[in-house]
Parts: C-alpha cells; structure tokens; sequence
C-alpha cells in the first residue's frame, strides 16, 4: 500500500509542480519570464512559441505527423509540434495547429516536454506570440474547449481567418480527452534582432 501510494505521488508530481509554480507565479508577479520572453521576441530564432500566462517559452518543430506514433514521440521530445498540412503563422486565411504533452509520470518526464499542462489557465483574451522568422504574430485566445479524444472537428475549424489551435491531453497526462485552446491572429510585427 506504501509503495502505491508514493507510485501515485511520484506520477503526479509534474502536474503538482506545474500548478504550485503557477500559483507562485501568478501570487509574485515575477518578471522573470516576461525578461525571457522579450529575450525570445527579440533573438534571431526560427520559430517559438510564447504564453506569458503560463510561462511557456519553447521551440516548435514544423510538419510532424500526427499519424505516425514515432515522428511525433520524436518530435515532442524536443518541445511542441506543428501538425504536418496545417498552415505556418501568416495574415493569410488558416489553422496553424500545435500540440504538445501535458504531462508524463514521473518515470517519462524526462524523456518528454510537458509544455501545455496549464492549458486549462487559458482564458478569453489572454496573449499568445509565435515568433517565426522574422515576425512576432500576436494571437489572442478565443476559446478554450475539451472534446473526446477521437473528436477531428478542431483539425477541421473555419479556416476563413488566420487561427492558432492548441491541443494536448485532458485531464493532464491521460489521453481520454483534448483539451483544445483556439486563438484569432490580433496583428504582425517584425521581430527586434540584436
């Protein structure tokens, strides 16, 4: 019973960190990850991903599979993934779709990047920047939804506006469901390179 009980404790740990760095965040203020952000905006990167709300800074591998089990391991590995035949960021008509672990237990942490566990933060209005080349596009969250796992509707959304779709696991770590956070393109701006 002892050892269930830590295996329990153990696989939830990322999520407990993820929430408790969160509220520590949101009750400090910290500038830290606005600095880190700025730093990102103005860097000379190929394509990132930034959430200030959630403290998201990561890197995003274009055209990965979502149908092949090992390219898209692979690519989660390395940050967040941008589903192959969706559209890269422009002020162009499209659905530039991204998704990324929630979390893993504790044995798999380490071998994966859990980037989207505070999705669930997301609210109306709250900022999302893609810097991807020489641009910084600034999207603003439209909805934040969870649909059944096998439910395509969010690969398939109106795509008669530029639109940002985010996806990963909910509740954080089981693939029962998707939790899926819509974005509408606000404005384009080019990128301050050092």
């Amino acid at each position: 019973m002892v050892v269930g009980f830590l295996y329990t404790i153990a696989a939830a740990y990322p999520l407990l960190k993820a929430e408790i760095t969160y509220t520590v965040y949101q009750k400090t203020q910290s500038h830290a990850i606005n600095e880190e952000i700025d730093q990102c905006l103005q860097s000379n990167g190929n394509y990132d991903l930034l959430i200030p709300k959630i403290g998201i800074v990561a890197p995003i591998k274009t055209d990965v599979s979502v149908s092949n089990e090992k390219e898209y391991f692979d690519a989660l590995k390395e940050g967040i993934a941008q589903a192959k035949g969706s559209n890269l960021p422009s002020e162009e008509p499209g659905n530039t779709y991204l998704f990324a672990h929630s979390t893993q237990n504790i044995f798999e942490i380490q071998h994966y990047s859990a980037y989207f566990t505070l999705l669930h933060k997301l609210e109306l209005g709250d900022d999302i920047y893609i810097r991807y080349k020489e641009n910084t596009y600034h999207y603003q969250v439209s909805e934040n939804s969870v649909v059944k796992s096998f439910d395509l509707t969010p690969l398939q959304q109106d795509q008669s506006l530029p639109t940002l779709t985010l996806q990963t696991c909910d509740p954080p770590g089981l693939p029962i469901n998707r939790r899926i956070v819509t974005a509408e393109l606000l404005e384009v701006s080019p990128c301050l390179i050092n």
